[in-house]
């Protein structure tokens, strides 16, 4: 309520001090939405320009009164256009400052930036309903950068998350269109059902892909998962992030399901890795196993096995890491005990 315009500007005031020590930005940001009242005019638009192109659609066009209280917002539907956008006065109810009092002037945004008002309207707050039409002009930086994660191994049917990051590196909030394409087809999918995302100026946002592996691949398989960021503000700027998945597969005659006639330690694959690798191994009947690794001095680093195992064949993935920590490049022996059988080879972490 602002039945006395004094009170809301000393309260205000008192607010921006808390928020300047705070290093806090009173700029809105993309997920920022106004208070709604019973009291609005409206603004609109059909000739807006960023960075002397059309306004694209998916920009976010904001209202502010002279205290920098957000009071307006709408999407851009139709390039160029906006509106009508409502732009709300502070109601005579409550103690919350909502937004503009009687004859105030507004000021507009694109993207949280400042805006040249081509007119042909100067809007302020006048009554209830009152149109007005301000065409809209801003300059943006429009830049990014996008991360992309490790790769992993997988067996046939596993779901595997994928999370890639893209840094809005520009200067308003930008709205970044998403692709995800496998290699070989296999469904992969951005989490959420949105192929689009917003990112304020500084934001990292989070993207995260599922990425289905086929439960049919009988031979081991890489897969190329690329994902493709491309800003909705200037669709030139775009970047491609790709992550490799390593699909560890059983042959076509299942030879996991047969029982070995031996006891045997396989090489690692791949060898050199980075971070992981596949130890494989064969026992010709069951017995209490462990399969321990150990650093170039001998000294265990991480123990992978230790249980009783029935007979048959076993495939483990090795993440390079002792206690949760990633252990440093060099060479490592992985030893396979079984009784009084014992195996031992040499694998290479190459970072």
């Amino acid at each position: 309520m602002k039945a006395l315009g004094t009170m809301k500007k000393i309260s205000l005031l008192n607010a921006v001090l808390l928020l300047f020590a705070l290093n806090v930005s009173l700029m809105a940001g993309a997920d920022d939405d106004p208070t709604p009242t019973d009291k609005w005019i409206n603004a609109y638009g059909d000739s807006c320009l960023l960075n002397g192109q059309p306004l694209p659609v998916g920009a976010i066009i904001q209202a502010y009164d002279q205290d920098g209280i957000l009071c307006g917002k709408d999407i851009v539907r139709e390039a160029r256009h906006y509106g009508f956008m409502p732009v709300y006065r502070d109601d005579l109810y409550t103690d919350t400052v909502e937004g503009a009092s009687q004859g105030e002037p507004i000021t507009l945004k694109i993207n949280g930036l400042p805006t040249t008002h081509e007119g042909p309207d100067s809007i302020y707050w006048s009554k209830n309903g009152d149109p007005y039409k301000v065409n809209l002009s801003a300059s943006q930086v429009i830049s990014m950068n996008l991360t992309s994660p490790a790769g992993e191994f997988a067996f046939p049917g596993q779901v595997l998350t994928y999370v890639f990051q893209v840094e809005n590196t520009g200067s308003g909030i930008d709205l970044y269109d998403l692709e995800a394409v496998s290699q070989h087809g296999w469904t992969a999918t951005i989490d959420g059902g949105t192929p689009s995302e917003y990112a304020d100026a500084g934001e990292i946002v989070d993207i995260s892909i599922s990425l289905a592996v086929p439960s049919d691949i009988f031979v081991d398989i890489t897969d190329t998962l690329s994902l493709t960021v491309t800003s909705r503000m200037d669709n030139t700027v775009s970047q491609v992030g790709k992550t490799v998945t390593t699909v560890v597969a059983t042959s076509a005659e299942d030879e996991y399901s047969i029982i070995p006639d031996e006891f045997s330690l396989s090489q690692n694959f791949p060898n050199p890795f980075n971070p992981e690798t596949v130890i494989s191994y064969s026992l010709e009947k069951g017995g209490e196993v462990r399969l321990i690794i150990y650093n170039i001095l001998g000294q265990p680093v991480d123990k992978l096995v230790d249980e009783h195992q029935d007979a048959g064949n076993y495939r483990i993935i090795w993440n390079s890491q002792n206690t949760g920590r990633m252990l440093p490049s060099g060479v490592y022996f992985y030893r396979l005990n079984v009784g009084e059988l014992t195996l031992t080879r040499k694998m290479v972490l190459l970072k």
